[in-house]
């Protein structure tokens, strides 16, 4: 585990994403609750019908989230460009760049030893997301993320459809855990001890803003609660990630972080938002290579 986490923040920006994601947001977490419990099939703002412009626009986050201690990677360690995606399993606009976008990305440059990729969480929906963000953890705990990513976006939205998407339970996930070839009895242990620990934490947010405490300090509780869980922490410590990617933008680019949503993207510590076309992509990855091998 990294020793970041208590590091003070001076970018007003910056203070304003986390300590929305951190505090105010958990009570969004706690309101969702019983949406993931009925397991039921909720459509996302982007309708059939939707323009394709709109589908670049990202969506505001609103809760917490995670890193593993050895992040999901793909590519050459010593690429020359680094790209990090910041992305949630129940966002539309994540899928669509997904199944259209990064395919094309992996066999120009991934694949040629010239971008290193890594994926970071950032919950936008509520608690479900963030019961599938902790089992993306528990598969990286095995080394198999990518195939357990893969599947689980196809699980979310079934066939593809963007336009609507299925929140996932426990027994949801355990199955998408079984058909990638996980070792389902530490996938499983895994996950339920992060189910546990939240329906704990979420018992005493209840009984403390029943009591009349005033919700913020309520909603302090239950994130020091939850930290205690070790799929929680590595929620945060993305969040932390991406805390200082912010910090660290050129001057130029720090007032787009005003909207960040999912997908983003940094590469090379260059800001990227929403679900972009491919030409977007290989402009800034083509001026960071040019960039590099000039030097």
């Amino acid at each position: 585990m990294r020793e970041k986490r208590g590091r003070l923040l001076s970018n007003p920006i910056l203070l304003v994403v986390i300590g929305a994601l951190l505090v105010a947001a958990v009570l969004i977490v706690a309101s969702q609750f019983s949406a993931r419990r009925n397991a039921v099939v909720v459509s996302p703002e982007t309708g059939a019908t939707q323009q394709e412009s709109e589908l670049t626009q990202p969506e505001k986050p609103v809760t917490p989230q995670t890193i593993l201690a050895a992040q999901p990677t793909k590519g050459s360690p010593d690429a020359p460009v680094t790209i990090i995606e910041f992305a949630e399993f129940y966002c539309p606009y994540c899928a669509r760049y997904l199944w259209e976008t990064y395919p094309r990305i992996e066999s120009d440059y991934i694949s040629k030893g010239l971008v290193k990729y890594e994926f970071r969480n950032l919950v936008v929906h509520g608690q479900p997301a963030l019961l599938t963000g902790a089992a993306g953890e528990c598969a990286q705990q095995q080394g198999k993320f990518w195939p357990f990513h893969d599947r689980l976006f196809e699980t979310v939205f079934p066939g593809k459809n963007v336009s609507q998407s299925k929140v996932l339970g426990l027994a949801d996930l355990k199955g998408v855990a079984a058909a990638v070839g996980l070792d389902t009895a530490q996938f499983n242990r895994c996950l339920e001890g992060y189910d546990t620990k939240f329906n704990s934490c979420y018992f005493d947010y209840n009984n403390c803003t029943g009591a009349g405490t005033d919700e913020e300090s309520c909603a302090e509780a239950f994130n020091a609660c939850l930290t205690a869980n070790e799929m929680f922490q590595r929620l945060l410590e993305d969040q932390e990630d991406l805390g200082q990617l912010i910090e660290n933008l050129p001057a130029e680019e720090q007032a787009q972080a005003q909207r960040i949503g999912t997908p983003t993207f940094f590469i090379n510590g260059h800001i990227l938002i929403g679900a972009q076309p491919y030409e977007s992509f290989k402009r800034v990855i083509d001026r960071e290579l040019a960039r590099v091998q000039g030097q």
